[in-house]
């Protein structure tokens, strides 16, 4: 099987770890941008949308097959085990009043089964069973008696074994190839998708480093988008140094890259300031609606945010996709600027996003239906105390109260707005996307 873009226009090759926020910021501006590429995402969980290339759904025969949804009440056990939806993340089952195995869902799915995981009479995993988009078991996990893992089968969507990897080797069997590494696997993948590639584009310095570093034919750079803390992290330093495949650095955060310009004693590569392209859905108008989304009744500072917000004649709306407590309840009924609405679902959050300007996150818990990045790229001003930050590229952190309530204060909200959205540097554009990589 053959997979290439549709155009086969593909002058990018981007390979990444994982598809979480800093990979689709980045993907969202090469398309901004008008840069065609290939994605490949090597880590396979079964979720990822279709169009996202992987050796793993392509080995298993996943790839371009069509959805078919497995809910967790379909799932097989024994005749006389009970199958009870626990929260919104899994289900339990039982046999009588003994836990005898867990059904994981799918994130940001109506209860899809992602995982199958059974266990012992001490409650230790002993196998799992993952399931994919298209419905089929792709993978059993193997574990010891402590629990830990010991080797992963992948199947096709017939059922016929295809790779065993071995966790403590990490060697990979597959039928007719033996791999060492993940490594020596991606790269294998790739061999049949370089055709037009011009530049291999890594956002991650663990096996994307390793296999474009073994692939020096093809010039490869690095999109660096995490946050150096006290030291330059070694392979970067091998990159800065001149020791390895990559020729170039591209920072999505400047100052990122003056911390790089800093610390580093050598320096043999190009490096580059490249930030996200942000579209947002509208301006700010700043009108008088502030808005949290929460799983949680606990809220920082909640008196003396409804306080400030009351006196400047903003109304607070805390939405919750569950019933509310009676804590909630009761916070409402005090303050009559603050209104909380619950049980509300996905289709509620876009119409929520529009008719506010101000987003607090200022709730314990994570983030419902990824409400902060919405909120930022619709336009809003979000702000979140240091303590319960959930998006942090995305938010207006600060560290106390009162730097919150006196923001709220402020007449010119326009200046944090702009803080905000420029504290990793100015905003890119297309041209300057089409400058450094076409």
């Amino acid at each position: 099987m053959t997979e290439n873009l549709s155009e086969g226009s593909a002058k990018k090759l981007i390979l990444t770890d994982f598809y979480h926020q800093p990979t689709k910021r980045f993907l969202a501006s090469l398309t901004a941008a008008g840069i065609p590429y290939k994605h490949v995402n090597i880590n396979y969980d079964g979720f990822m949308p279709n169009e996202i290339l992987n050796p793993f759904a392509h080995l298993i025969g996943a790839q371009g097959m069509p959805d078919k949804d497995l809910h967790y009440n379909q799932v097989k056990v024994p005749e006389y085990d009970e199958i009870r939806n626990l929260d919104g993340g899994k289900a339990e089952i039982l046999r009588g009043d003994n836990l005898v195995g867990y059904i994981y869902y799918a994130p940001n799915t109506w209860r899809l089964v992602r995982e199958v995981v059974w266990l012992s009479r001490s409650a230790v995993p002993t196998i799992a069973y993952r399931y994919n988009r298209q419905g089929f078991k792709y993978a059993e996990v193997l574990y010891d008696f402590e629990g830990k893992e010991v080797k992963v089968l992948y199947y096709n969507a017939e059922g016929k074994q295809v790779l065993t990897v071995d966790a403590a080797s990490r060697v990979m069997l597959g039928e007719n190839q033996v791999f060492q590494n993940l490594t020596d696997f991606v790269k294998d993948y790739l061999s049949r998708l370089l055709d037009g590639v011009d530049e291999i584009l890594i956002n991650s310095m663990s096996t994307p480093f390793f296999v474009a570093n073994q692939m020096p034919k093809i010039k490869s750079s690095l999109y660096f988008q995490e946050v150096i803390h006290k030291e330059i992290p070694g392979n970067m330093q091998q990159i800065l140094a001149g020791k390895s495949a990559l020729k170039r650095i591209l920072f999505e955060n400047s100052k990122e890259m003056a911390k790089v310009q800093r610390l580093s004693s050598e320096n043999f590569v190009r490096l580059e300031y490249l930030g996200a392209i942000e579209q947002f859905a509208r301006e700010n108008e700043f009108r008088p609606a502030a808005l949290t989304v929460t799983r949680s009744d606990q809220i920082l500072y909640d008196e003396a945010i409804a306080k400030t917000l009351a006196e400047n004649h903003i109304k607070w709306t805390i939405a919750a996709p569950s019933e509310i407590s009676d804590k909630l309840r009761t916070f409402a009924n005090h303050h009559k600027n603050v209104n909380v609405l619950e049980a509300i679902s996905s289709k509620n959050l876009p119409k929520l996003l529009a008719d506010n300007d101000i987003y607090l996150d200022l709730n314990q818990g994570g983030d419902w239906e990824n409400s902060v990045q919405r909120a930022y790229l619709e336009g809003m001003l979000v702000i979140t105390d240091m303590k319960v930050i959930k998006n942090a590229g995305y938010e207006l952190i600060l560290e106390k109260e009162q730097e919150i309530i006196d923001v709220l204060n402020r007449p010119d909200k326009d200046r944090a707005l702009r803080v905000l959205r420029e504290k990793k540097g100015k905003p890119a554009t297309a041209a300057d996307y089409k400058r450094l990589l076409c």
